[in-house]
């Protein structure tokens, strides 16, 4: 909107996963080149990592956070976000995620929806993508935020540069 002229302000800025980057490029935390710096070489090593360790996303419909979080546990699979009430997205192993949507299902989950992603992204399987990743952003300039910044992690207002290159 800024490139095309319109006087929209934004109060407050935020993204899920992704688009954090985003929030972060608005709020002037970083410049545009420098996140695309970012998201490039976040994408480079998730592609890397989900060769080395192939798997998916489930979106599960219906059940608590207690309940999925016991299923996950039984069978090594991982919560990897919390979407909405009521709808919590799962990460893992092809088979683990096979596995896993039978027994949402079995537990009463209204719906168990793969989704149309590429790898098992917000798990266990990302750790070496986020340790090449916090290299990257250690090479950025991180500055305090212009307009209000929610961070993913903390779910807060962030405005300490350090704080928000950590999360």
């Amino acid at each position: 909107l800024s490139s095309r002229n319109h006087s929209y302000e934004p109060m407050a800025v935020a993204g899920l996963s992704l688009g954090e980057y985003t929030a972060l490029s608005a709020a002037k935390v970083l410049s545009f080149e420098e996140a695309l710096t970012a998201v490039e070489a976040r994408g480079r090593f998730m592609e890397e990592a989900s060769q080395k360790n192939p798997g998916t996303l489930v979106a599960v419909f219906g059940l608590s956070l207690s309940e999925v979080e016991g299923l996950c546990e039984e069978t090594g699979t991982e919560v990897a976000n919390l979407n909405c009430p009521g709808q919590i997205v799962v990460s893992g192993s092809h088979e683990e995620i096979a596995r896993a949507s039978q027994r949402f299902l079995e537990k009463g989950a209204k719906r168990v929806v793969q989704l149309p992603v590429g790898g098992p992204f917000h798990s266990r399987f990302m750790k070496e993508a986020g340790e090449k990743l916090r290299g990257v952003l250690g090479t950025l300039a991180f500055r305090e935020p212009m307009i209000p910044f929610v961070s993913n992690v903390s779910a807060s207002f962030e405005k300490d540069p350090a704080r928000i290159q950590e999360n």
